[in-house]
């Protein structure tokens, strides 16, 4: 029992010590840790976009046609739109006769 008192004292005394921090210095290491934060989420974007983008080049060589809601759609254009903060598509990938993938349809998911 002391010893998770003690944890406890441990974890009340660090985030007192943040909340000082943060009251002393203001809010400037709050921005910086903000701003790396949203520079690594920008970069994952950014390196999500660029995988998905090879992605449909390479289906689009091998003769796989792409659509975005609804319309032909070039695979940057694909990969503009539904790789983006607050926007969300789902791919459909439709089978042609013989079972080889023919389409690729991304639509934007809508709540409802």
């Amino acid at each position: 029992m002391h010893d998770e008192s003690h944890e406890r004292m441990s974890e009340v005394t660090k985030e007192s010590m943040i909340k000082e921090n943060i009251t002393k210095e203001g809010i400037t290491k709050a921005n910086v840790i903000s701003e790396e934060a949203v520079k690594k989420d920008a970069a994952e974007m950014s390196a999500a976009r660029e995988n998905m983008l090879i992605l449909l080049e390479q289906m689009q060589q091998k003769g796989v046609k792409l659509f975005v809601d609804g319309e032909a759609a070039l695979p940057g254009e694909i990969a503009a739109r539904a790789v983006c903060e607050g926007s969300t598509y789902m791919a459909d990938y439709v089978l042609g006769d013989t079972g080889a993938l023919e389409q690729i349809r991304f639509d934007r998911v809508t709540g409802r």
